[in-house]
């Protein structure tokens, strides 16, 4: 099954298996913390990413799997890729955004843009982002910000299906919310408090 493809899934499987699927982690927890949830998938791609990160775009899109692309939001990703960490965000949480916003233009951007969904969409936030109130969030920053790992399983045009380790799945919807910022200039040099 490719990652393009929507499937239920058992969650009790995912948990026993050492799956690949695509998925999100915990904003707080740390490089030790992820074996916790490596078995749904994510926990050695993302550490293998955190040790490449600082190698530069190239690296951490070989680590990613990221393919040459041609969006609109191509460009300012990958610099966002390469950017320096801002001061106000600690590793982590700075290594998880940069991983979410690479994994949803990887697996789902194209798909996203054919389906009428924009950089504002995917990469949109707060434009002074250590003000948490996640009412300007786009899908990258509403993934970062939940507690519990999430996988996207279905773009529509009206909706991006996110598929939470338990419970019922959670439906974005595209906002527009006045005063939003990109990931790329809220997070920019010389930005924070």
């Amino acid at each position: 099954m490719s990652a393009l493809d929507f499937a239920p899934f058992d969650v009790g499987s995912m948990l026993n298996s050492a799956s690949t699927a695509k998925c999100s982690s915990p904003v707080a927890a740390s490089v030790a913390d992820l074996d916790d949830f490596a078995d749904w998938g994510k926990g050695a791609d993302f550490r293998g990413f955190q040790r490449v990160r600082a190698g530069g775009v190239a690296e951490v899109a070989a680590v990613a799997g990221v393919e040459t692309s041609t969006r609109p939001w191509s460009a300012p990703l990958a610099a966002f890729a390469e950017a320096p960490r801002p001061q106000f965000i600690v590793e982590e949480t700075w290594d998880e955004l940069v991983w979410e916003a690479i994994q949803v233009d990887d697996v789902w951007g194209q798909q996203a843009l054919d389906l009428g969904w924009d950089q504002h969409d995917l990469f949109g936030c707060h434009p002074t982002p250590w003000v948490a109130d996640g009412s300007r969030d786009g899908l990258v920053a509403l993934i970062v910000s939940l507690k519990s790992p999430v996988r996207i399983t279905a773009v529509e045009t009206d909706c991006i299906t996110l598929q939470p380790i338990s419970g019922p799945p959670m439906r974005f919807r595209s906002r527009k919310p006045a005063g939003q910022s990109l990931l790329w200039t809220a997070y920019s040099f010389g930005s924070g408090p």
